[in-house]
């Protein structure tokens, strides 16, 4: 309002005071971000999905002192996280491997001579 009283008083028509009123207020509105409602996806994840997240999230966390600073925080974080995951499948992969190794001396039987059964069935 303040801008389109100026233009007027400056001795601008009507319409251009008015388009430059608005141009300033969407330019203002944007920079605050205020224009676009923020959509919170997380709100719409189920719980179980959410449990999960946020336990990522925590794990994330632990790296702070990594990403805290730096240009781009938000891509460290997506690389930590995705590290997290990667130590949990390696960790999942090591207990899997123990688990055969108990279950082929416990039967006798050997791995090979399993798989090929599995493929054959």
């Amino acid at each position: 309002m303040f801008i389109y009283v100026v233009g007027l008083v400056l001795g601008g028509d009507n319409f251009c005071c008015l388009w430059v009123a608005l141009k300033f207020f969407i330019v203002l509105c944007l920079s605050l971000g205020m224009a676009k409602p923020k959509f919170d996806w997380r709100a719409k994840l189920d719980v179980d999905n959410s449990v999960k997240f946020n336990a990522l999230l925590s794990q994330v966390y632990k790296y702070e002192h990594v990403y805290k600073g730096t240009d781009d925080p938000q891509m460290i974080q997506l690389w930590l996280g995705m590290l997290e995951i990667y130590k949990k499948q390696e960790a999942i992969a090591k207990r899997l491997d123990a688990l055969e190794g108990k279950l082929f001396v416990s039967s006798g039987k050997k791995r090979t001579g399993l798989i090929s059964d599995l493929e054959n069935y």
